[in-house]
């Protein structure tokens, strides 16, 4: 797998979904997953996944499994996002040489995202091995309607050269087909989960609470995820129920913008912006939500969304979002409607019955999505892939479908 971040170094769903597949894939019997990343931070380690960390043109030429390249600030850590981006992608492509010669063998190249296809196809170009382009979200889903050019030109060039694609939804998969032009026999859907092994459901801490609920966002403050129809929905609902407070968890470029939106409705000391999480932290700020809000514009999945289900936090969710075609006990709302936003905080802040059965069915629905299930579909995929060098036939595993590979 050729990644970009890994827990604990991440920003977002992404990392945190490669994790999930890795995990599960390398418990496989057949399968032995070795996870490439363009530099080594500090953290990421998982007993059964190999890891290999690729120094950059500036040190090393020489490829470093499971050890330090170079010491490297925070900011440095490519998963920032800092500075000039496509010139982190071009010199991560740059470096496949060096893995192509280092005699490490593998039979499939499974890139996620467009930060990490470029350096796919260069390793596929060296060494002949097919490339499983995996894509949990495009510039249209991040951008919305000012799509970076560039990284449009490198995702299209990327989804044509892929030997095939697996989306994380039905609705990520009508979007490549859309926005792309890709034919829709050569994409096919996995579902993201979440980590099932922790139990989190804890209602007896809000059974305890005072009349005071929590209503929360979680994500990137960032156009894709809507945090201003959060924000301007929870003002609307708490100018009329007073017990209502507001968190906005996260880091992006418009977060200086909601604080000002938030002071200018003199509502200040009703929200709390607590900046990014880890894992152990968005525990325990689900575990003290009353109701979790997610106005995505556009959601390829939404892993945060499964998260609040696991703690049993009843989830409002824009119908833009794959994750609801797996999980049905959400309350839909279209993302900029904010009065329906604002009515439906109010309606389940008002009932403890409404929340209690929104979260009962959703966490119910959830024992139905695991990793292993997404690893298995996975593994077939890999397995037709190999089938398409020999001119074999393969499953679509979205459509149960048997048809002619290539």
């Amino acid at each position: 797998m050729i990644g970009w971040e890994y827990p604990p170094n991440i920003t977002g769903g992404l990392g945190t979904a490669c994790q999930g597949l890795a995990q599960a894939m390398s418990m496989l019997p057949d399968v032995e997953v070795t996870f490439v990343l363009p530099t080594h931070y500090r953290g990421e380690h998982e007993p059964a996944v190999n890891f290999i960390f690729l120094p950059d043109s500036n040190t090393s030429n020489q490829v470093n499994r499971s050890t330090c390249i170079k010491a490297e600030s925070a900011s440095d850590w490519p998963g920032t996002y800092s500075g000039a981006i496509i010139p982190k992608v071009e010199s991560y492509s740059d470096r496949m040489l060096a893995l192509a010669e280092s005699g490490n063998d593998f039979d499939i190249i499974h890139a996620h995202d467009w930060l990490t296809a470029p350096a796919a196809l260069r390793l596929k170009e060296l060494t002949g091995k097919p490339v499983i382009l995996h894509i949990h979200s495009t510039e249209y889903d991040r951008a919305g309607s000012l799509p970076d050019q560039e990284i449009v030109r490198i995702e299209q060039a990327s989804l044509n050269s892929a030997d095939f694609i697996v989306a994380v939804s039905r609705f990520t998969k009508a979007c490549i087909i859309r926005d792309y032009g890709i034919e829709e026999g050569k994409i096919s859907v996995v579902y993201n989960a979440c980590n099932t092994d922790r139990q989190l459901v804890n209602s007896g801490y809000r059974k305890k609470k005072s009349g005071i609920k929590i209503i929360t966002f979680l994500g990137r403050i960032t156009l894709q995820k809507g945090p201003r129809y959060f924000v301007e929905a929870a003002i609307v609902a708490g100018k009329e129920n007073h017990n209502l407070q507001f968190v906005l968890a996260g880091t992006g470029d418009l977060l200086v913008e909601m604080k000002c939106l938030v002071e200018k409705s003199g509502m200040l000391d009703r929200f709390y912006f607590p900046g990014f999480l880890d894992p152990d932290e968005v525990n325990h700020l689900l575990l003290r939500s009353d109701i979790y809000v997610m106005p995505s514009v556009s959601e390829p999945f939404g892993i945060s969304a499964l998260e609040a289900v696991q703690a049993g936090v009843p989830t409002i969710l824009s119908r833009q979002s794959g994750v609801s075609e797996i999980i049905s006990n959400f309350e839909l709302v279209d993302f900029s409607d904010v009065t329906t936003i604002a009515s439906s905080i109010l309606y389940f802040a008002g009932s403890d019955d409404a929340r209690e059965k929104l979260a009962t069915g959703a966490h119910k629905e959830l024992e139905t999505i695991s990793w292993n299930k997404s690893a298995e579909e996975l593994r077939a995929i890999y397995a037709n892939c190999h089938a398409r060098r020999t001119g074999g036939t393969f499953l679509l595993i979205d459509k149960r479908e048997s048809c002619q590979f290539g």
